[in-house]
């Protein structure tokens, strides 16, 4: 079977050169199938002979070219790879679903587990349709325009770094160049990656239905690690904001990958607790990007944030109890009180971080009302620099509330986004996060 999978992919792996123009330009294969390729080998090596491959033995034209590709060339934008467990995969049943979604499609494995690698314009429906054949159990994405706009820039001074919990627009994170570690979704032993290969309104459709309620896992400091090593090749200093300490291990996770990575390299790395999250995190990311975009320096920068973070108010209202009962963040007890009351709370992110609660109105329409209230106390004779709403699949409140924001500050909103799985598994859907950010 594995030399049969060897030989399979070695084919596969021969028509990338073809597939992709720019590689057919300089007669060279798809470095990710090659490397899956190797890894095959290494295999197949080891159980013929029981020796491992010395890479260092390797002709100069087995060594995968690194050129930097041209983004306008690329066909698909992410290479991606998967490592599926089931009873009985099929690879044949796996190529006909999948040939669809990408080119460079390389596939091999037993029916107990088979490991995929493709690239793609849509993981995120790619890796949806490969968890209905069995469970994904590791997965890897990497976006290759991202990559080839990093090593081709002329102007990389700071990087700014943040979690997929930050909700900014996609168009803005690219807009900007924000790099994104992604938080990881887990609906029993298959996982996502927030963002990347599951989108919200994916999410948010798969709450109610999936069979095991879901639940989000914080990067872990591997992927923190590597991060920061490949930005440190690329910029001169990096700054990481994160989702609240004290709601999350994320931002633990960054700053001992930063002390790591700084340690061996020499290169500056801040990492800052927003003691925030979802869009109002968001917006401080979106305010320090701009600052750097105008000429803003590093040092400049890390006496500013401080100061926004204190200048940012959260709040979020909810539509049911019921998820925040799933999700073990509210007792049953309290739970059903709280359904027989049909209270609709409203809570507030603290200046330290933390979440509690700011009222318990009996119906939506007091908890918008109690919302705006507060807004118009905070904001009388002070100016905004923006505001942001998050929402998971109530898209009706968040515009409610934005219209009455313009009339409050005569802005319109920075942006309204899909909230982040990590909020919605935690507070459910009908939830809307409310951020503003005084100048």
């Amino acid at each position: 079977v594995l030399v049969e999978a060897f030989d399979k992919a070695s084919e596969s792996l021969k028509e990338t050169s073809v597939k992709m123009k720019e590689l057919t330009k300089t007669d060279v294969v798809d470095a990710g199938a090659k490397g899956f390729v190797v890894f095959l080998e290494g295999m197949l090596e080891f159980f013929k002979t029981g020796n491992q491959i010395n890479m260092e033995t390797l002709a100069a034209d087995e060594v995968v070219e690194e050129d930097v590709i041209g983004h306008d060339v690329i066909t698909c934008r992410y290479c991606s790879e998967a490592l599926i467990t089931g009873e009985y995969l099929d690879k044949n049943q796996i190529k006909k679903l999948i040939e669809g979604f990408g080119d460079s499609l390389v596939i091999a494995g037993s029916p107990q587990k088979m490991r995929i690698h493709i690239h793609t314009d849509t993981p995120w429906l790619l890796f949806v349709e490969l968890g209905k054949l069995g469970n994904i159990t590791a997965q890897k994405v990497d976006d290759m325009v991202m990559q080839n706009v990093i090593a081709s820039a002329t102007e990389n001074n700071v990087a700014l770094v943040t979690d997929s919990s930050c909700d900014l627009p996609q168009e803005l994170i690219e807009k900007y160049r924000i790099h994104v570690v992604p938080l990881s979704i887990h609906f029993g032993e298959t996982f996502y990656i927030d963002g990347v290969t599951m989108k919200p309104e994916q999410f948010n459709k798969m709450l109610d239905s999936a069979p095991v309620y879901p639940s989000t896992s914080q990067p872990a400091f591997k992927e923190f690690y590597n991060r920061f090593n490949y930005l440190a090749t690329h910029y001169q200093s990096l700054i990481s904001i994160n989702i609240s300490g004290k709601l999350s291990g994320t931002w633990q996770n960054s700053l001992n990958a930063a002390r790591k990575v700084a340690a061996e390299t020499g290169k500056r790395i801040d990492v800052v607790d927003s003691r925030r999250l979802t869009s109002g995190m968001g917006m401080i990311l979106l305010r320090s990007a701009k600052a750097l975009k105008d000429g803003m320096t590093h040092d400049e920068l890390m006496e500013k944030i401080p100061e926004w973070i204190e200048k940012s108010k959260i709040l979020v209202t909810t539509r049911t109890l019921k998820y925040m009962v799933k999700s073990g963040r509210l007792s049953s007890t309290k739970g059903v009180i709280g359904k027989l009351l049909n209270l609709k709370p409203v809570v507030v992110v603290t200046n330290e971080g933390t979440i509690k609660s700011f009222g318990k109105p009996f119906t939506l329409k007091q908890s918008m009302r109690l919302v705006m209230k507060e807004f118009e106390k905070i904001l009388k004779d002070r100016r905004v620099w923006g505001y942001a709403m998050s929402h998971a699949s109530n898209l009706k409140t968040a515009e409610w509330y934005a219209e009455k924001m313009e009339a409050l500050t005569g802005k319109p909103p920075l942006f309204i986004q899909n909230a982040s799985p990590a909020l919605v598994a935690n507070v459910g859907l009908g939830v809307v996060a409310i951020n503003v950010l005084m100048d």
